[in-house]
């Protein structure tokens, strides 16, 4: 049976840009940020919305890394956040401890670089998904979500690195000349709070940075197998806890868990069963769901998706992908 994917923003863009970027000490490469003191969302203003974004976010976490760098130039990270925002209360302290716990421990990071894959980049007007073209030219309250996974290598003076793989759901929104400024970066990093108390950052910074591990713990731990995984997901689904449904998803994952959430009023898992034989890094499972939709992507009540579930050797199951068929 030829499978049809499910889209998630089928009332909103679905877009995939896999995008890279790697930049190293010294260097530019594609995706590397401009030095310039101009706001750099202002150069988005005739490009497409979902590319304008996906350039946005990329630029965002290649400079992200830039910033942690002896002599970097903080205020460049500063020009890619929305004022105001939880990502620029928190991002710009998180670059400076990061850089004070490396120095502590006698290391000079000179370099670093970033490969940044994106997923889908959807567009939103309060809870509801909005078309591509609804955000053209920066329409007022407009945002726009999208998922990356972050590969991280910083160099040290003496020559050693530090490789970091990291998930970010990144929420960008657009201003008046058709550009997008990251509002909020959720991800999980161990040494995120580390680096936010060395930084002096507000103590309920710190604890919610340690809630993030301690929440990703618990996920991971009702994920160990492909059932717990589909069961963990959709009861954060039904919680309207989007954040934590993101991490039961893989990095493939077309989407976000926010995405997925805003086509339903409400759902509940009713029953799982394996489709084919799995794999010990692939299974699919037949799931069925009673649902209340937003849109006709469901149906009223019973519903039949093939969740695609992944794992790394001795790793927690992670949903990548959901299908009508299989």
């Amino acid at each position: 049976m030829q499978t049809h994917r499910f889209l998630w923003a089928a009332a909103a863009l679905a877009l995939t840009v896999p995008l890279s970027a790697c930049r190293g000490a010294g260097s530019a490469t594609e995706g590397a940020p401009p030095s310039s003191s101009t706001r750099p969302a202002a150069l988005a203003t005739a490009q497409a919305p979902a590319k304008a974004v996906a350039d946005a976010a990329r630029a965002y976490l290649v400079e992200r890394d830039q910033a942690i760098l002896a002599g970097a130039a903080l205020h460049i990270l500063t020009l890619r956040l929305q004022p105001g925002s939880p990502a620029a209360a928190a991002e710009p302290l998180v670059a400076t401890g990061r850089a004070l716990v490396a120095a502590r421990r006698g290391a000079l990071c000179v370099g670093a670089s970033t490969r940044v894959g994106l997923g889908s980049v959807a567009f939103f007007q309060g809870a509801e998904p909005v078309a591509a073209s609804h955000a053209s030219g920066g329409a007022a309250h407009t945002r726009a979500e999208v998922v990356a996974h972050v590969l991280s290598r910083i160099t040290a003076a003496d020559g050693t690195r530090q490789t970091l793989v990291t998930d970010h759901v990144l929420t960008l929104l657009a201003d008046q000349t058709g550009g997008w400024l990251v509002y909020e970066d959720d991800y999980v990093d161990p040494q995120q709070a580390e680096a936010l108390a060395a930084a002096g950052a507000p103590g309920w910074q710190v604890s919610a940075a340690r809630q993030r591990v301690r929440d990703l713990a618990r996920v991971r731990l009702a994920s160990v197998t492909p059932a717990g995984a589909v069961r963990a997901f959709v009861s954060l689904l039904g919680a309207r806890r989007y954040l934590d449904a993101g991490l039961c998803l893989s990095p493939a994952f077309d989407g976000t868990g926010r995405a997925v959430g805003a086509t339903l009023r409400s759902v509940r898992l009713v029953a799982t069963a394996p489709f084919a034989a799995p794999s010990p890094a692939r299974t699919v499972l037949r799931v069925t769901l009673r649902v209340r939709p937003r849109f006709a992507l469901w149906n009223n009540g019973l519903n039949v998706r093939f969740f695609t579930l992944t794992r790394v050797p001795g790793g927690a199951w992670r949903i990548s992908a959901i299908d009508t068929g299989p």
